[in-house]
């Protein structure tokens, strides 16, 4: 996988490698070619034990992994639970809301900005956007 990134760099200028939830060897080659590992978590205490695990996990495996960005995903600021888990463990995450709109983007094959520019969850992945942007140009400063 780090040498295909290598090859497509040359083309993009982001590569974005969307992998399922668990650990494994495709994973593992994700790990080791990727700059910046954004982790999507529910807010729930799962998600409280699941990050940690996540971490140690991959140190174990890659004690120079790339800086792990987590992510609210999923967030209800009407669930009791989800407020709890914002103000708590996740507090200073970036926080993406549960939106209808992000599950258009497949059907509609489109980016949300293209027919939900407006909305509150497109301007939070925006600023996602910003920050994962940020890191990494000061990874590259380095």
């Amino acid at each position: 996988m780090a040498k295909t990134a290598a090859l497509l760099a040359a083309e993009y200028p982001r590569i974005i490698i969307d992998c399922p939830p668990v650990l494994n060897e495709i994973s593992e080659q994700v790990f080791a070619a990727a700059d910046l590992l954004i982790v999507p978590l529910p807010p729930s205490p799962l998600s409280a034990r699941a990050l940690p695990m996540i971490r140690e996990e991959i140190l174990a495996n890659h004690p120079r992994h790339p800086p792990i960005l987590p992510v609210l995903s999923m967030y209800d600021a009407r669930r009791k639970l989800h407020r709890e888990v914002h103000s708590g463990f996740a507090a200073g995450w970036p926080v993406i809301p549960m939106n209808s709109a992000i599950e258009q983007t497949a059907a509609r094959r489109a980016p949300l900005g293209t027919f939900a520019a407006s909305t509150e969850v497109n301007q939070r992945l925006q600023r996602l956007w910003d920050g994962i942007e940020a890191k990494l140009a000061m990874r590259a400063a380095i």
